[in-house]
């Protein structure tokens, strides 16, 4: 069963705010690298912040 993150982008991003995504969002192909990809790994209650959005499971 895939995962559901709540990620917000800010103000920066091309299309800010707050969506709830499955883990299948964050892979290259929607130019996610190495690094971000690291979301994988959260656990409950734990945030990952990078430039433009923050991601929460």
């Amino acid at each position: 069963m895939a995962r559901i993150y709540e990620a917000t982008w800010d103000e920066t991003y091309v299309n800010p705010g707050t969506r709830m995504l499955s883990e299948k969002h964050f892979n290259s192909d929607n130019g996610y690298d190495a690094d971000d990809l690291r979301v994988s790994t959260l656990s409950q209650l734990e945030s990952w912040l990078n430039s433009t959005v923050i991601i929460s499971l």
